[in-house]
């Protein structure tokens, strides 16, 4: 599913049509919208308690002030944790023991766990900017595969086979 960010225009018919006291269904079929991107920018960007009006203004600074932050990396941030999952990759382990070692060997200090998933994550960003980590893991993939549906092609009989008694 794809999703579009809601742009500084929709934001100034959204204030109109909230002043007109439209619902979010009626806002979004005018917009083109699903009702539910409307919910979402209302809630992010909308009247704060107290408030009563969605002001686009306000909503369009809130909306460029969170484009701008950059999302958390506990991997750049903390050295120590870094440090010990790249040595561990680069002994040929895989992201889930890597996981599961951090626990064990840190087991009071809650900022060092790191779940595989994470790992997985690093490896791929490290390989998208030229790194080599992604050749210590199993299967040496530099991005992943897209997944199928499960089941797709399997057990099914092809119809211009027949099967005969003999």
């Amino acid at each position: 599913m794809s999703y579009r960010h809601v742009s500084h225009a929709e934001r100034y018919v959204i204030y109109h049509l909230r002043l007109c006291g439209l619902s979010r269904r009626e806002i979004g079929r005018r917009l083109g919208r699903h009702h539910s991107t409307i919910a979402r920018e209302l809630a992010r960007n909308g009247p704060r308690a107290g408030a009563a009006v969605y002001w686009h203004e306000v909503a369009q600074r809130r909306a460029e002030a969170r484009r701008c932050r950059q999302a958390r990396c506990r991997g750049r941030e903390h050295r120590r944790l870094h440090r010990y999952v790249v040595s561990r990759l680069r002994r040929d382990w895989s992201p889930e023991p890597v996981a599961g070692r951090l626990r064990r060997d840190y087991p009071g200090q809650v900022r060092i766990r790191v779940s595989a998933e994470t790992i997985y994550q690093w490896v791929y960003r490290d390989a998208q900017a030229g790194g080599d980590l992604f050749g210590h893991l199993r299967r040496r993939h530099r991005r992943r595969r897209k997944q199928d549906r499960y089941g797709r092609g399997r057990g099914r009989v092809n119809a211009g086979v027949r099967m005969h008694h003999g």
